[in-house]
């Protein structure tokens, strides 16, 4: 594989070396339909996983290529798929971008919001990034916004949700839609396993900690004591994307 290769053409290389994979699912792949910004979608991974799942539960899937077909839902759980940093600066600057962006963090049509950090850390990165691991956990949906109208922006009680089949995880009443779409990730992370090196999440240095009894999203039972015999990986947010420590 390029380098340079664009996600569409990774993504459909990868269902195309599975057998039994339609090739209309493997030419929507090429067309951007499962991508975090070309997809017509508003959680294409989501999507995707459903549908590598679905597939793997036909009958009429080959039987040897229904763990290829789970094992990629997990990949691409883990962010194997998802949009490059050059391809999200190349939507950025596109003018869907722009006005992507502009409503997500509350800038129109009332251009109350400012950037509360130096470049980099700002609200528009920190929006996108919690929205990509959103879609990375297999949520159903993610929200961000704000409560109050008219007042300035560090008191229009911001919020962020993520939507999980029977389940809604949310944060509330904070100063900004960064501060909001930061702690739902935090939120996300704590007590979660790390899908790749299948360590124990860590959001600082002082160490993580693991929920009793929790359930993962790809359905694996972790509670505390798998996760006390696990090593720790160190997740951080990096511009406009969640990265693993382990990466």
């Amino acid at each position: 594989m390029s380098e340079t290769e664009h996600t569409t053409a990774k993504l459909a290389r990868a269902l195309g070396e599975i057998p039994g994979v339609p090739e209309a699912m493997i030419k929507r792949a090429a067309a951007g339909y499962y991508h975090d910004f070309m997809s017509p979608l508003a959680m294409p991974e989501v999507q995707l996983v459903a549908d590598l799942r679905g597939l793997a539960s036909r009958p009429a899937t080959p039987r040897a290529s229904r763990p290829l077909l789970r094992e990629m839902a997990k990949r691409v759980i883990n962010g194997e798929f998802g949009a490059t940093k050059a391809e999200s600066d190349e939507w950025m600057k596109s003018a869907e971008g722009q006005e992507a962006m502009a409503a997500l963090t509350g800038k129109s049509p009332a251009s109350r919001v400012t950037s509360p950090g130096p470049p980099g850390v700002g609200d528009e990165d920190a929006v996108k990034a919690c929205a990509d691991l959103v879609g990375r956990t297999g949520a159903k949906s993610f929200e961000c916004g704000y409560v109050h109208e008219g007042v300035p922006v560090a008191e229009a009680g911001w919020y962020a949700t993520a939507v999980f089949k029977g389940a809604k995880v949310i944060v509330e009443d904070k100063a900004s839609p960064a501060e909001a779409c930061d702690a739902l990730a935090a939120r996300l992370l704590s007590g979660a396993q790390c899908q790749h090196c299948k360590g124990l999440v860590a959001l600082s240095a002082g160490g993580a900690f693991a929920f009793r009894k929790a359930t993962l999203v790809t359905g694996e039972r972790w509670d505390a004591e798998d996760a006390t015999k696990a090593p720790q990986c160190r997740w951080t947010r990096t511009g406009a994307r969640w990265e693993r420590g382990c990466a």
